[in-house]
């Protein structure tokens, strides 16, 4: 099965790979990465974000009672299949409006 490319990402559009310092690259990815740096790819260096756990989304959502308690109610529900990623999208739509009341 294939995999996705954990140390680059490629943005074809601008011709450039995005080479992630904080990744190690396997023998692999190597190959590839060295196939597109000699058809003209030019390299950008780059931290790899980590991304946030559930425990941490809950951490950040304690403060607002409501939405926390949607937030568990979705991730919860046995009989929905995109539970993380609908409790995901409650924590995303949080974050925003946070952020345009802090803007203000």
């Amino acid at each position: 099965m294939a995999r996705k490319a954990e140390s680059f990402k490629l943005e074809e559009k601008k011709k450039t790979i995005i080479l992630y310092t904080n990744v190690e690259q396997n023998p692999a990815e190597k190959s590839l990465i060295d196939f597109y740096l000699s058809s003209g790819y030019l390299p950008k260096f780059a931290e790899k974000k980590a991304g946030k756990s559930i425990a941490d989304m809950k951490k950040e959502l304690k403060a607002d009672k409501e939405t926390l308690e949607k937030f568990e109610a979705v991730y919860k529900d046995k009989d929905n299949k995109n539970a993380f990623f609908d409790a995901c999208k409650i924590y995303n739509n949080w974050v925003k409006e946070n952020k345009k009341d802090k803007d203000k």
